[in-house]
Formats: structure tokens, C-alpha cells, sequence
């Protein structure tokens, strides 16, 4: 099976055989399969607002090897088990913190003085309603942290990442993301999607087994 990548502009109303349909054309073929590995929407003309994506297709009928796909490797610990590591603050730098821990082989336990999202969702609403502000239960403290309830946008400014930001977004889908936050140039998880059942939950009863502490 031989690998290419396309770069195509395609309308903002494409579908999916619209796609299958230009690959085709490309490569001549109808036999192969493909993968969306960025897509972005390109503004800069109002008359002309597009989708620009890189694809990468398979196929017998072109040449080429896929480029290796390289993965985040985890320090190993022998002893790490031995003693547990406790991590203050269930926001996402202490989420993936317990999680990176935990592949290497320690045994973690996550403090948080907030409280779960559920809980947070509802003293937020109760605040809003009332006034009444619930001591460590609001916009900034607890499970999430504080963008759980300020869009989920998922960004970064340190470019040289590639390893670290693809790991994450793959643990944030298998949790119950959408798979388009791998290819979208500007990911987005939203407030909604995070306040139910993903990511919070998943990442406490799966990765975190369950050693959460609010």
C-alpha cells in the first residue's frame, strides 16, 4: 500500500463523498482510504470563505511510505509504587500530571478543594441565581479547573510540542472528545462538552482509577 498527503480547498458545505469524490480525482482511483490530518478555514476573502485541509490517503495504486508516527515515551520507575505521589489541584495540568505519573509506573492520589463538576455546575447556577457565593465551588476552584467554565478552547503558544499536544489530544478523545480536535487548527472542546460525562469523569474513573479526593 503506497501513502501521499493532498493539501485541498474544498466549500464550507462539503461532505464527506464530496471528499471521497476529489480524492478519487486526485489520485486516480477510487480505491483507497484516507485521514484528515489538518483542517482549517480560511477567511481572509469574505467572497471566497473555504475549508483548506491536508489529507493523508492509501492506496495500491500511488507509491510512498507513511511517515513513522512517533509517540510520547514515559520514564520508567521500579519504586514508584512503592510510595504514592500527591498532586494538589484536579484542574489540567494536575489531570495530566497524575496521568503521566501513573504510566511510569507511580501510584498518585489527586487532591482537590473544589468540588466535582456536577456539584461545581450547580452551586455555579445557584450563584448566578442568588448571589450566594459557596466557598471554594465557583468558576475557579475544582475538577476541570477554571476551563471547565470558560469555553474549552484548547491552545497553546510553545510551537515545538508535537509529541506532548498530540498525546493529549489522543487521551482527551479516547475520554470521549470528538476525534476533530486532532485536525482542527483551532480545537474546541466547549464548556457543555466538558461539564458532562467528558472529560472530567473518564479521567477520574479511568486513568485516575478512582484516586480523586474533593
Amino acid at each position: 500500500m503506497g501513502y501521499t498527503e493532498l493539501e485541498l480547498k474544498l466549500p464550507t458545505d462539503f461532505s464527506n463523498s464530496d471528499l471521497k469524490k476529489v480524492i478519487s480525482q486526485k489520485i486516480d482511483t477510487s480505491e483507497h482510504s484516507f485521514s484528515i490530518l489538518r483542517k482549517s478555514l480560511d477567511a481572509r476573502n469574505k467572497r471566497d470563505i473555504h475549508w483548506l485541509l491536508r489529507i493523508g490517503v492509501t492506496s495500491p495504486a500511488i507509491k510512498g511510505e507513511a511517515p513513522e508516527i512517533k509517540k510520547l515515551e514515559f520514564p520508567s520507575s521500579d519504586h514508584g509504587k512503592e510510595k504514592k505521589v500527591i498532586i494538589t489541584g484536579c484542574g489540567p495540568a494536575g489531570i495530566f500530571c497524575g496521568l503521566i505519573l501513573q504510566r511510569s509506573g507511580y501510584s498518585v492520589v489527586v487532591i482537590e478543594k473544589g468540588g466535582r463538576v456536577q456539584k461545581r455546575t450547580a452551586d455555579i447556577e445557584s450563584f448566578e441565581n442568588s448571589g450566594l457565593l459557596i466557598k471554594n465551588s465557583g468558576y475557579c476552584f475544582g475538577e476541570g479547573g477554571a476551563g471547565t467554565f470558560s469555553d474549552g478552547k484548547l491552545t497553546s503558544r510553545t510551537k515545538t510540542i508535537t509529541l506532548e499536544k498530540n498525546f493529549i489530544f489522543e487521551e482527551l478523545i479516547k475520554a470521549g472528545a470528538p476525534e476533530e480536535i486532532a485536525y482542527m487548527t483551532h480545537p474546541h472542546l466547549g464548556s457543555d462538552n466538558l461539564k458532562k460525562n467528558y472529560p472530567c469523569n473518564n479521567f477520574r474513573f479511568q486513568i485516575m482509577r478512582r484516586n480523586c479526593f474533593f
